[in-house]
């Protein structure tokens, strides 16, 4: 999924994520086509690979030696596929909870890290 928190050319109401703690609103919500992901089985776990066209997250195809902050993460489930038991992203490593989802919903982008490509 792509979560476009800012947008002012949004049509329509923003997604709004609410607890009894919080709330987050994202002003588009939408899903990613044309991704290909090849999962491979490895001792004690697994390797992933992800391919996302750029058009898919909104941008221009970038230019050899192009820079961007981002961050990519897991969501891990229990062993049913219902309950989320624990996030894992390349870089902000403080982004953990489990149990609210407006706090799953927010960003950080200040522990953001470099893509280069």
């Amino acid at each position: 999924m792509r979560y476009v928190f800012v947008d002012p050319s949004a049509k329509g109401e923003p997604m709004v994520f609410a607890s009894p703690v919080g709330r987050t609103a994202v002003d588009r919500v939408e899903e990613i086509t044309g991704a290909q992901v090849a999962v491979e089985r490895r001792a004690g776990g697994y390797g992933v690979r992800i391919d996302i066209p750029w058009t898919a997250l909104g941008e221009k195809v970038p230019f050899k030696g192009g820079v961007r902050r981002a961050d990519a993460g897991v969501i891990f489930g229990d062993a049913t596929g219902t309950r989320v038991v624990r996030r894992q992203y390349l870089f902000d490593d403080g982004s953990q909870e489990v149990s609210d989802i407006p706090s799953e919903t927010r960003v950080n982008p200040s522990k953001w890290g470099r893509f280069e490509f």
